[in-house]
């Protein structure tokens, strides 16, 4: 059995009371886990798994390299939940998932990456806007993989956005809006591009 935090960024149906789920976690990067039971509602079960939630998990090992890990004993760390009060702000956040889920892979450990999103998706949901937050966790986990290159005369900008989104700085850049939204244009090009390769 091993044990692990992480943050729910996809769910599947599976049977009756079971869900799939994609997560991405600090240690062990992309984890898909098999939880069985967990639509189940009483007065002992409360719905622990949802989407942009932090959960601490135990779970047992997949048999093959394809299979997946079998959840055990879901515990709550952190909702986002207020995400779903701006639809734009919950629909950005489910294309950062995506982009997350198809770049990431398992055993790849993420520690910038999910300390970034964590922070973001909470900035997201206090500010009920997406922008630059979000575009600051593909910034990190491009980071993060090396999948992006800067000329050393904007290292200095890069690192402090990278220092901000994870948390080692308390505010953000203070960047004007025009050169911001650039920036912002900048970091989706290349994650566009880390996404076609």
């Amino acid at each position: 059995m091993s044990r692990t935090s992480c943050i729910i960024l996809r769910k599947t149906p599976f049977q009756e009371t079971g869900l799939i789920l994609a997560c991405l976690s600090p240690d062990l990067g992309r984890i898909d886990l098999l939880c069985r039971g967990v639509r189940k509602f009483g007065k002992r079960a409360f719905p622990v798994i949802s989407l942009f939630r932090e959960i601490s998990i135990d779970f047992k090992e997949p048999k093959n390299a394809s299979g997946l890990a079998s959840l055990r004993a879901p515990e709550p760390v952190l909702s986002h939940d207020a995400l779903a009060e701006e639809p734009a702000a919950y629909m950005a956040a489910c294309a950062l998932a995506g982009f997350l889920l198809r770049n990431s892979r398992p055993m790849v450990s993420l520690p910038d990456t999910c300390r970034a999103l964590s922070l973001m998706l909470t900035r997201t949901a206090e500010t009920r806007t997406s922008e630059p937050w979000l575009s600051y966790v593909k910034l990190v986990f491009l980071c993060e993989n090396g999948l992006v290159s800067v000329p050393k005369d904007r290292q200095v900008i890069l690192d402090s956005v990278i220092a901000f989104a994870t948390g080692l700085r308390s505010g953000p850049p203070p960047f004007r809006p025009d050169f911001r939204e650039r920036f912002v244009r900048w970091i989706e090009d290349q994650a566009e591009r880390c996404s076609l390769s």
